[in-house]
């Protein structure tokens, strides 16, 4: 007893003996899935090219990435799908007290952060599941605003600073509105939402004898592009005071804009990580616009060791990499801009890279487990971690902020039930106030993400 469906290539898919006596309607997703495989019982036959069995089962199948990808507009033909035009939210207002739990968008212009440098992934999610995206702007908000706005006039070895807090209370988007607040007023802005991509051995790199550290030419060049199309205008008007040594090639001539600088990068990738440097650095000497060097996952770069491997298969040190260095330069005040600010921000969903012991002691935080002077502490981490600055994030949402939080959601219609003053006092207890556990564990928590 079998269930067949046949298909146009000719081929069948046979549910065997002990499925026998079921519909076979109840198959038709596995028929759609398994397109032109034939399954059998038995042991799976082996062999590649003409020897292979063409009836042979497939492996499993891969798997999805867990987040919400929007369909084709040509599937979305139902007017359920139609865009949802009644609901609008404020654009990004400037961060004054006045705007405090306020709904803002995020612009979606040239020189939007979000769009030219990408989102870490749990903002992402969240965004793909708003019609538009946009966040509450929050109290922890307004004052950092007004310490980049103190920063834009000051040297960055001031302003040296890493958001800290539990998990959840709200860093990445606290950040992301300071990289944009930045931006619209006028900012040379370089955002890193991932930096453990830097560390975990998903980018190709080689060793330079001339630095004796490791280039990482893809994930400079990518950022290369990034920091051009968002600043375009910017890099533009800017120009070389003076020639700049390129390696053993001729030097950059004096007078050339930045952006030229950074062509000369993005037609050779292997020029990348030095071409991205030598930006940097000038971008660090003129006075004319303010610098923001912002990086999230900032924890993983503080790593002991990295996930690459040099030629011995022993693993490479993160500062001994072309791109972790660079940043780690700029966060210890080895380098920095005349004008302008470095801001990290810790990830405390990482587990593969946690909170060291070094940058944990250099930002004065709690200790998370028994720890002596004896405990082993690295001096190069120690050194990079000396100078950094803790800013706090509110452990909880005021009730302001949560109810702001609350109606933005609301005009999402993500709910499975009625939205009652009952519904928000209870998530809003349940979490204890802190944002990701009242929204994904609230408000969210009908929702599979």
């Amino acid at each position: 007893m079998f269930c067949l469906a046949k298909r146009k290539s000719n081929f069948i898919l046979s549910i065997p003996g002990p499925l026998q006596g079921t519909s076979c309607n109840s198959f038709s997703s596995s028929v759609v899935a398994h397109k032109h495989v034939s399954i059998h019982r038995g042991k799976r036959k082996k062999g590649k090219g003409k020897n292979a069995d063409p009836n042979s089962a497939p492996g499993p199948l891969p798997k999805t990435p867990g987040a919400f990808k929007p369909l084709p507009s040509s599937q979305l033909t139902n007017p359920l799908f139609e865009d949802k035009s009644d609901i609008i939210f404020r654009e990004f207002p400037p961060l004054e007290r006045s705007a405090m739990g306020q709904v803002a968008q995020f612009p979606d212009t040239k020189w939007s952060p979000m769009i030219n440098f990408g989102l870490p992934r749990n903002i992402l999610v969240d965004f793909r599941l708003m019609a538009k995206p946009c966040s509450v702007v929050r109290e922890d908000t307004v004052t950092l605003a007004r310490e980049m706005d103190r920063a834009a006039e000051e040297s960055s070895a001031k302003h040296r600073s890493v958001l800290t807090g539990s998990a959840g209370c709200g860093k990445s988007y606290l950040m992301l509105q300071t990289v944009t607040h930045c931006a619209k007023s006028g900012w040379v802005v370089l955002y890193i939402p991932r930096a453990q991509n830097f560390v975990n051995s998903t980018t190709s790199y080689f060793y330079d004898p001339r630095t004796q550290t490791y280039f990482q030419p893809i994930a400079a060049f990518q950022n290369l592009q990034r920091l051009l199309n968002a600043n375009f205008d910017t890099l533009t008007s800017l120009r070389l005071q003076k020639s700049v040594e390129l390696d053993k090639r001729n030097p950059l001539p004096e007078g050339i804009s930045f952006a030229e600088v950074i062509e000369i990068g993005l037609k050779d990738a292997t020029l990348a990580p030095n071409i991205l440097s030598i930006v940097l650095e000038e971008l660090g000497k003129q006075e004319q616009y303010p610098v923001l060097f912002a990086v999230d996952d900032f924890q993983a770069l503080y790593c002991d060791k990295t996930i690459y491997r040099d030629a011995e298969f022993s693993h490479i040190r993160p500062w001994h990499m072309s791109m972790p260095r660079l940043i780690m330069d700029y966060a210890s005040g080895k380098k920095t801009f005349a004008r302008g600010a470095f801001l990290g921000a810790l990830s405390c969903q990482n587990t593969q890279f946690p909170l060291e012991l070094e940058l944990r002691e250099g930002l004065q935080l709690p200790h998370d487990r028994p720890t002596s002077p004896y405990v082993r502490r690295h001096p190069a981490l120690v050194e990079y971690a000396h100078g950094l600055k803790s800013i706090p994030i509110s452990e909880k949402l005021s009730q302001a902020e949560a109810t702001a939080i609350f109606e933005m959601w609301m005009a999402e219609k993500v709910f499975h039930s009625k939205p009652t003053d009952t519904l928000f006092l209870s998530k809003y207890s349940e979490s204890c106030g802190n944002a990701r556990d009242f929204v994904r564990g609230g408000l969210l928590a009908g929702l599979t993400l």
